[in-house]
């Protein structure tokens, strides 16, 4: 189905419950909106549709876009470096598809398990 907000058409499907959605810039009008997203429709039929970005490693992608961005142009880089880090020793060589809702929930619980052993020790035993 292909809607317009304001004056940019996006699509928005289902394909075996997974959603798929987002904006079609170059429509300018309902059928080309209707045509793009029949192309974007036989993407995912195909397998094609997000390939790229499904294939890449979550460590290539922060060592080789994310870092030197936030390096350009944040203050905050260091705390970037560090947080990647983290997520880098975590997540390891796994692609963007490869990493799913539980295994961020497994992240986040062994994190919450982290913090809690080092707020433990730290304090002093009478």
């Amino acid at each position: 189905m292909v809607r317009k907000r304001g004056d940019r058409w996006y699509y928005d499907f289902m394909i075996h419950r997974v959603r798929y959605r987002g904006a079609i810039p170059e429509a300018l009008n309902k059928w080309q909106a209707e045509k793009a997203e029949a192309r974007i429709r036989l993407e995912v039929y195909e397998g094609k549709y997000g390939a790229e970005s499904g294939n890449t490693l979550m460590v290539d992608f922060i060592n080789q876009t994310y870092l030197p961005w936030s390096r350009s142009t944040k203050l905050s880089f260091q705390d970037d470096k560090t947080n990647c880090k983290v997520l880098c020793e975590f997540f390891g060589a796994r692609t963007f598809a490869q990493i799913n809702p539980l295994l961020v929930e497994k992240f986040k619980q062994q994190r919450r398990t982290q913090s809690l052993l080092e707020a433990g020790s730290e304090s002093p035993h009478p």
